[in-house]
């Protein structure tokens, strides 16, 4: 990956993380502790690896390679879990269910 396309990649990732961090705090009423562990969870943190700045061990960056691919991951997981819901709202939403 180009070093340009990397820096952007990085930009507009913080971007959305922050969004999301403000979202969390402002409508959920989540404290900053609290949001910032849920961004770390839907927003994987890349980078170099090697770089220990940012965590070590299992806190490690990313490698920049993996986003694509991560990225779609968690949004065939999401769709997953939507789909799931609206069965199980279906379900109790059927006739047969109310009687």
């Amino acid at each position: 990956m180009h070093d340009l396309e990397r820096r952007l990649m990085l930009k507009i990732d913080f971007m959305f993380g922050l969004a999301l961090y403000t979202k969390l705090i402002k409508e959920n009423g989540l404290d900053k502790q609290e949001a910032a562990k849920k961004v770390r969870k839907t927003h994987p943190l890349f980078g170099d690896p090697d770089d220990i700045t940012h965590g070590t061990g299992d806190n490690r960056p990313l490698p920049y390679e993996l986003k694509d691919r991560i990225n779609i991951y968690i949004q065939e997981r999401n769709s997953i879990e939507r789909n799931r819901s609206r069965g199980n709202i279906a379900f109790y939403l059927s006739p047969s269910v109310n009687k």
